[in-house]
């Protein structure tokens, strides 16, 4: 919806005070969220129950907090975001050492070992995708790069 020139407005609201007043209202309403975004693999930790720091409602039997990341962390809560490909490599390193010390001491892992990792170059990752190839779960960092780089497949 287009904006309403603040000639037209001030002309309005002067005119009639309920459109004075639901202008004052939209004008504090303007730039607000006007719904709630739930982060698939976002985290939110605290030492002590996340509602003693910030807004909460409970969404799906979960506790969900109403700030967006950067307040959060603003607050003095650590966030993590799980699908992080940053993140996913401290936890597979971390397993790896874990499993690595446990072998050593003749215990069993942990956890089994992860899916092998295929780094393919970024000229043949568009091909894959258009040819639908790639099967499961993929994390595509750098997607300008691959924007960039691809070549449209003709069939």
């Amino acid at each position: 919806m287009p904006a309403l020139r603040p000639d037209i407005a001030l002309w309005l609201a002067e005119a009639d005070p309920k459109v004075a007043e639901m202008l004052e209202i939209a004008a504090a309403l303007e730039g607000l969220n006007r719904h709630v975004g739930t982060h698939a693999a976002g985290v939110v930790i605290g030492e002590k129950p996340l509602w003693e720091y910030v807004p909460c409602f409970k969404q799906n039997d979960e506790i969900v907090t109403q700030f967006a990341k950067d307040e959060v962390e603003k607050v003095g809560l650590v966030k993590f975001d799980f699908l992080g490909l940053k993140t996913l490599t401290v936890i597979a390193n971390a397993i790896r050492h874990v499993n690595t010390k446990r072998e050593a001491e003749g215990e069993e892992p942990l956890f089994p070992a992860s899916p092998p990792q295929h780094n393919l170059p970024a000229q043949q990752l568009p091909l894959l995708l258009n040819n639908s190839v790639i099967h499961g779960r993929a994390q595509l960092n750098g997607a300008k790069e691959i924007q960039i780089n691809a070549v449209p497949v003709t069939r």
